[in-house]
């Protein structure tokens, strides 16, 4: 009954350490990621806006070349397939364009303090971006 009891409780506590040891590398981690990104927000909101806004076009730009570079390596269409993918693809292209410049004018209001205008380019570019989408 001891050595079960022994047994269990060693079982136990390699399973407590683990979870401890789990939640003592994310709190680490969310630390050197979190804190410097909270101080440079703080210090230099503009800057911060500025750079969070250069990463998301950095992504979306990156999402652009992928999908012109799966339509351009299509191989052997037909000149039927060819337009229509390449009618699909200009869609795109340009479904991106739009969420890609309200985002930036909405951050650019923001930075000169029009709030409501910002609002407005982001309800009108989600609004065209769904015409846009529907196929």
């Amino acid at each position: 009954m001891k050595s079960i009891i022994k047994k269990n409780s060693r079982k136990f506590l390699k399973i407590l350490l683990t979870i401890l040891m789990l939640a003592l590398a994310c709190f680490v981690l969310s630390w050197f990621f979190v804190y410097p990104l909270w101080v440079f927000a703080v210090k230099k909101p503009t800057v911060f806006t500025i750079f969070v806004f250069t990463v998301f076009a950095l992504f979306f730009l990156y999402k652009i070349l992928q999908k012109t570079k799966r339509y351009l390596i299509f191989e052997n269409p037909s000149k039927e397939e060819k337009n229509i993918r390449m009618l699909f693809l200009l869609r795109s292209l340009f479904f991106w364009f739009v969420i890609l410049f309200c985002a930036s004018l909405a951050v650019y209001l923001l930075l000169r303090s029009y709030r409501l205008l910002a609002l407005v380019s982001v309800v009108l570019g989600f609004i065209c971006a769904l015409l846009l989408y529907k196929k």
